[in-house]
């Protein structure tokens, strides 16, 4: 017989604090005198956890000789060998194991750096191909600057790549960031 959480209180509460005899508390809440005694003496309830065999258990120790030869094995293709071994559980069972077994990655963390507008650009350039111009077979490059704070972007096509010298001051002198407002203006 199931008490609910209540009952068991009430049987404890009348046992040790009223110093009430078993056998009225039986009386009083209908229920029988081992049924209290048990409750009177220990008001928790006690969950008995079923210790039930795994579909995973004859594999468990070749899961991890092959973890020990490459951690870095993904459970599809551990479950993909099972299969072929005759296992016939699922991959929810199999990935439970896998996250209690290898170890966890350390959390990586960051700072956030804040800067002022206009003290950190970004620079970069890139080869865009080939285009026509003037009949001939010409490369294109981009030149690409980011504003750190604004994340403003400065793009500028260039058929010459020599513009590498120059090309940076130029953008940051037609560029230029108002402090209060971060907003961009020409120059």
């Amino acid at each position: 017989m199931v008490l609910s959480p209540e009952k068991i209180h009430s049987i404890y509460q009348l046992s040790q604090i009223e110093q009430w005899a078993i056998r009225k508390i039986a009386q009083h809440l209908s229920l029988d005198r081992q049924t209290v005694r048990k409750y009177a003496l220990r008001p928790v309830i006690e969950q008995k956890k079923r210790q039930r065999k795994s579909k995973l258990d004859p594999f468990r120790l070749l899961i991890q000789q092959w973890l020990d030869q490459d951690p870095k094995l993904s459970g599809q293709r551990i479950l993909k060998r099972l299969r072929s071994m005759g296992y016939l559980g699922g991959h929810s069972i199999l990935d439970t194991y896998l996250r209690q077994v290898r170890p966890r990655r350390p959390v990586q963390a960051f700072v956030r750096i804040e800067l002022p507008a206009g003290e950190q650009f970004q620079v970069d350039w890139a080869d865009c191909g080939q285009i026509d111009y003037g009949g001939t077979r010409r490369r294109l490059y981009a030149f690409g600057l980011v504003e750190a704070h604004s994340r403003l972007l400065y793009l500028e096509f260039t058929l010459w790549y020599a513009k590498t010298l120059w090309l940076p001051n130029r953008a940051m002198s037609t560029i230029a960031i108002n402090q209060e407002s971060c907003q961009c203006r020409s120059v």
